[in-house]
């Protein structure tokens, strides 16, 4: 027996890019150095598979996953190693013995009608979750005040927000609201670390529902809370139950206009703007929501490329590649709205947020909207900055 010949048979599949061998086996296209989601080729479900062609890696929620081609082909074909090299080189195995088994039409139909039974008890078992947060989420923002006269309001103000001018009825206050936290870098879990006052922004659904609150602690002077605990993973800033495809509504649109932003700081300050006459009589009128996250705010894109300028320790990063994953969650537009303004930051990654809006811009498009992505201003500001300092110039003038 050759073993020389079997171990370089061996090597040749090992050497083989994971997008390759997903192209030629799977018939799965992936982009190089990009990734791919889709429905697992052996078990199923429309969003369990995944291949990082970028880091020569593939995962499945029905599998654990693994850092090679063979791998993946064992568990996407369901056979042996030897049989996966055989897939993969396109060759029998030098002077060995093929594993090799054509698919058992029956095997694959009973495993067909499994998957079907367990995704419809997951969407049932889904479903029932989605309603007892939402359920919970409604209860939580049922306990807020108005925020006039509070300390949320001058929370605001000295923002230069002046919140009397926005329709903000998704906005409101608790004095006390138990904050949960790590009390040290070492915790595993959070613990209370004690009560303090809170803005709470309802996040809702198409259909008006509350999925998620959004809670910014302050602490009693109407600033943004310091948490006790552990600094790093501690935020004065929450969203909690389901904040995705939710939007926290600021401004109903009046002209067909709607801006949305990642921050509700961001979306107020841009309105303020936009009510002054900033942009033109166009967006006077215009309406806001803010998404909570850019993931929230622009949904995900079908892959990945290159980051053009790799942050210091992470050579291998990536940013979308521009084209939207139309299944993804983001943030939904109401209705009468023909024009998008997707609010940027400057104060963060540019290379990621830019492809991140891009990708968001494509996908607005889409759905039929005109879009224009709106960018604070050069450098590192944000949409307050810009408009403090608008204000300012104004002021001094």
């Amino acid at each position: 027996m050759n073993d020389a010949a079997f171990e370089a048979w061996v090597e040749s599949a090992k050497a083989a890019r994971i997008e390759d061998v997903a192209a030629t086996v799977l018939n799965l296209k992936v982009q190089a150095r990009g990734e791919l989601q889709t429905a697992c080729p052996n078990c199923g479900g429309s969003d369990r598979f995944s291949i990082n062609a970028a880091k020569g890696v593939w995962n499945c929620r029905g599998a654990k996953g693994g850092h090679d081609a063979i791998g993946m082909i064992m568990h996407a074909r369901d056979c042996d190693f030897i049989a996966a090299c055989e897939l993969i080189t396109g060759e029998a195995p030098p002077k060995r013995e093929s594993t090799f088994k054509p698919r058992d039409p029956q095997i694959d139909r009973e495993k067909r009608e499994e998957r079907k039974d367990e995704d419809r008890d997951r969407a049932a078992q889904e479903a029932a979750e989605r309603e007892r947060q939402a359920n919970r989420a409604e209860a939580l923002f049922g306990q807020a005040q108005p925020i006039e006269g509070t300390l949320a309001e001058r929370y605001y103000a000295r923002r230069g927000i002046i919140l009397g001018a926005f329709s903000t009825t998704d906005l409101g206050f608790i004095p006390a609201l138990a904050y949960r936290g790590f009390t040290d870098p070492d915790a595993e879990e959070e613990t209370h670390l004690g009560d303090f006052p809170c803005i709470l922004a309802a996040a809702r659904d198409a259909r008006g529902v509350i999925r998620g609150v959004h809670r910014t602690y302050l602490d009693s002077e109407g600033r943004k809370l310091r948490p006790p605990g552990d600094a790093n993973r501690n935020h004065a800033k929450k969203g909690t139950f389901r904040m995705g495809g939710a939007s926290i509504m600021l401004q109903p649109p009046a002209d067909g206009v709607f801006a949305i932003g990642e921050g509700i700081e961001t979306c107020l300050s841009w309105l303020a703007l936009a009510q002054r006459g900033e942009f033109g009589d166009e967006y006077a009128a215009a309406g806001a929501a803010a998404a909570y996250s850019l993931g929230n705010l622009c949904g995900s894109a079908t892959g990945s490329k290159p980051h053009p300028c790799p942050p210091r320790g992470r050579k291998n990063a990536t940013i979308y590649n521009g084209e939207p994953d139309m299944s993804s969650q983001a943030v939904w537009i109401p209705e009468g709205v023909r024009r998008v303004v997707i609010l940027g930051d400057g104060d963060s990654d540019p290379s990621e947020t830019r492809a991140r809006l891009q990708t968001g811009a494509a996908r607005f498009r889409r759905l039929g909207f005109e879009v224009l992505i709106h960018m604070a201003g050069p450098g590192p500001i944000d949409w307050n900055d810009a408009m403090l300092s608008t204000m300012a110039e104004q002021k001094a003038a």
